[in-house]
């Protein structure tokens, strides 16, 4: 579909010629079905990343671990728990209407329609390299992967 335009025809012709139209489970496919990601920040903060195909929900869920209090969403519900050690959980209602990706999907494609994308795209850059050094990781076996060793090494064949 390289017109942009989508028909019916070149969808049968593209699942019968490219790899959309093969049976995951009988051919070659070696994408990810579960991954966890462990990521250690410069600040010395950690996070965990887990990824699975295998849920019979589909739908985000964060959970925000420190040492004063922890932040519980589940993207299907309409709140988020703040759960500060020693003091009462509060519930901060989010207004996104239980949409699994926390509403982020629907604003993307309003803002796309209105041309009106305001976000920094250095951000998505680096989301996108976290993702690219996770997957080198899980291709080598689960060895740590430097970020800016990674950046050197993208930027050195992009010359």
């Amino acid at each position: 579909m390289k017109d942009g335009v989508v028909t019916r025809a070149k969808l049968y012709e593209a699942i019968k010629s490219t790899d959309f139209g093969k049976c995951v489970f009988l051919c070659d496919n070696d994408v990810v079905d579960y991954q966890v990601s462990t990521m250690i920040f410069e600040n010395g903060i950690t996070s965990t990343l887990t990824m699975t195909a295998f849920s019979d929900k589909v739908y985000r869920e964060t959970r925000i671990r420190g040492t004063l209090g922890d932040l519980q969403c589940d993207m299907t519900k309409n709140y988020m728990i703040l759960n500060i050690f020693g003091k009462r959980k509060k519930r901060i209602l989010l207004g996104l209407g239980g949409d699994p990706h926390g509403g982020g999907d629907y604003g993307l494609i309003k803002a796309l329609a209105k041309d009106n994308i305001k976000t920094d795209i250095s951000k998505s850059i680096e989301s996108h390299l976290i993702a690219f050094a996770c997957e080198q990781s899980r291709q080598n076996n689960g060895m740590p992967v430097n970020l800016d060793s990674l950046r050197k090494t993208i930027s050195e064949k992009n010359k």
